[in-house]
């Protein structure tokens, strides 16, 4: 049996799917079981996604993670569990309850006298780590890049494709914001396809402000990866398909208006200011904004290369100034490199055929 922890969007669909269809490819899979934590980054979606991956027999709610957690009583063995997201702190108690052995994936060095192996995302971390039991594997979300995509972008050029995010509370201020971009363009490219790209459990309906769309834009949803492959420019916010749109070695844009950051969500100690009434948001806007202007980089490829393959925008933006700069980036060819030695691009299917070993040699 394996148990798996995980939560947000983007562990879910560039980790999680990859990694569990190269498993079933396996001679003899393990069960699958996947328990979804409490997490603030979460969606509330991501159980029905998880439902539909190959090998799952059962997902946990949030509300069930915890009461199976707190519960007493083993699970058959033998059992492994692998940590990809969430509060490592639900993945030790699973460990606590069932006696498996736990393996950890990504760049999270708590609780680590709890975990018999640690798996590294990138080698940064890999090096970082002081910790016997440890290997290099990569980042699993190269591997779903390597899954044939089908044509859906309309016909036009350029092809600018706009991503606000898999959590709807951004889309009240990041499409009408969109929306002008948009018509900025149409103006200067009058052949220009412009798409918007959103979650696959999302459809048109449960998104009001497509109501007021622009008839130059289409939206699609569940086809972003699609609409990466063949997009000349992608504009985008902080979150993980930037990585996937420095992997495919597109030219991006992402962008963090300060207007609307009472809507990120905070971390550890910092989730009390949501709950000041009235200058909670006004306080919390602030603290965001000055930690957003402190850090180097707000986008994950350009902080794991140090350089600026994503151009980045933050501020008060105009529409204009989006304007501007795709205008400027589509005179140039990208110029992105992922050397292999540190980005290698079979993680998943190497997780994949160890978690199988090990299954192997344990149910024998």
């Amino acid at each position: 049996m394996l148990l798996i922890t995980v939560n947000s969007p983007g562990e879910v669909y560039y980790w999680l799917y990859p990694f569990l269809r190269d498993l079933s490819n396996q001679p003899s899979p393990p069960r699958v079981w996947v328990y979804v934590p409490p997490c603030q980054f979460s969606t509330g979606q991501e159980e029905e996604l998880i439902k539909n991956y190959p090998l799952v027999e059962r997902v946990f709610s949030p509300r069930e993670t915890v009461r199976f957690c707190l519960r007493s009583g083993k699970l058959p063995s033998p059992g492994l569990i692998l940590y990809l997201g969430g509060d490592l702190l639900y993945a030790v108690l699973l460990k606590r309850r069932t006696g498996f052995p736990l393996w950890v994936y990504g760049g999270y060095f708590k609780w680590l006298q709890k975990v018999d192996l640690y798996l590294a995302r990138f080698w940064r971390d890999f090096e970082k780590l002081n910790f016997d039991r440890k290997i290099f594997l990569g980042d699993l979300l190269f591997s779903s890049i390597s899954t044939p995509t089908s044509c859906v972008f309309p016909a036009g050029f350029p092809r600018c494709l706009f991503l606000p995010g898999s959590r709807k509370i951004f889309y009240p201020y990041l499409l009408p914001f969109f929306f002008q971009v948009g018509k900025e363009l149409t103006k200067i490219y009058p052949k220009i396809s412009l798409t918007l790209g959103f979650p696959s459990h999302y459809n048109f309906n449960d998104v009001p402000e497509l109501k007021n769309m622009p008839t130059f834009f289409r939206p699609f949803f569940g086809k972003t990866s699609s609409l990466m492959a063949e997009a000349d420019l992608i504009v985008t916010i902080p979150g993980s398909n930037n990585l996937e749109i420095a992997y495919r070695g597109k030219r991006g844009i992402v962008i963090l208006p300060f207007w609307g950051l009472e809507k990120i969500p905070l971390e550890g100690p910092m989730l009390l200011l949501e709950k000041i009434p009235f200058w909670g948001k006004i306080i919390k806007r602030n603290v965001v904004k000055k930690m957003a202007g402190k850090r180097k980089w707000i986008s994950l490829p350009n902080e794991l290369l140090d350089e600026e393959v994503l151009k980045e925008l933050r501020g008060d933006l105009s529409p204009l100034e989006v304007v501007d700069t795709i205008q400027e980036m589509m005179n140039k060819e990208p110029e992105i490199y992922f050397p292999e030695e540190s980005f290698p691009r079979n993680a998943s299917p190497r997780l994949a055929e160890m978690v199988g070993r090990w299954w192997d040699e344990k149910a024998k």
